[in-house]
């Protein structure tokens, strides 16, 4: 008796082939229209040693591997922003230590973000996958008293003292309690789904109150 391969079985759904299938001419799918797409790259997990020219789709990405790198070809991008909507001051207990800005805020034209049930001077990630963000902050400020070096940073996950929201740190010294300050602040922070964004601040000065009159935190997952 002979030993028979399977090489290509037909289904009534289309064509299954179970091994390796090299293609020595041009490969031409079907027009994409409204019930299908002409092409089907199913979801799955990254390959731990891809070849080189392998591309695959997981994590919410398209990606292809040179032989040395390996590149998303194409990924969603998310974004969303908050502003201050009523001012608050912001209570230091400790000179120096930071903590979270005060003051009730609202979210605009969020993909992929959303405002984690409502909480002010957050935004939460529920992207799939892991994603860099480029975070923008511009904010104006007044404090309680003269002469005080407040500083500013942006934080993830309640955390003020990681490396990224260190690098953001700006200061700024006020002259007069009437003054308004002006700061802006930039970061990059790597993020997967339920990681969120805040404003974290502190006096260096003294332990005396601050508070943002204005802010708009924006957010762009690339």
């Amino acid at each position: 008796a002979g030993t028979f391969i399977e090489a290509l079985q037909l289904l009534p759904t289309g064509a299954s082939f179970p091994g390796n299938l090299t293609i020595g001419a041009l490969l031409l799918t079907a027009a994409a229209t409204a019930a299908r797409a002409g092409f089907k790259l199913p979801v799955g997990t990254a390959p731990s040693s891809p070849n080189a020219g392998d591309f695959w789709h997981a994590a919410a990405r398209l990606l292809w591997y040179d032989g040395t790198n390996t590149f998303k070809l194409a990924h969603k991008t998310g974004h969303g922003h908050y502003y201050v909507t009523t001012p608050a001051d912001t209570t230091i207990a400790v000179t120096g230590t930071y903590v979270k800005a005060a003051g009730a805020t609202a979210t605009l034209h969020l993909d992929d973000w959303d405002d984690d049930g409502g909480t002010d001077n957050r935004l939460r990630y529920i992207g799939a996958g892991s994603v860099h963000l480029c975070i923008s902050v511009q904010l104006s400020f007044t404090i309680d008293g003269n002469l005080k070096v407040i500083a500013f940073r942006i934080a993830k996950n309640g955390d003020a003292t990681t490396t990224e929201a260190i690098a953001s740190t700006v200061n700024r010294k006020a002259a007069q309690g009437a003054d308004v300050g002006a700061v802006p602040l930039f970061a990059g922070f790597e993020v997967v789904n339920g990681d969120y964004i805040e404003i974290w601040l502190t006096n260096e000065t003294d332990t005396s109150d601050v508070r943002v009159e204005h802010a708009q935190l924006l957010v762009l997952s690339v």
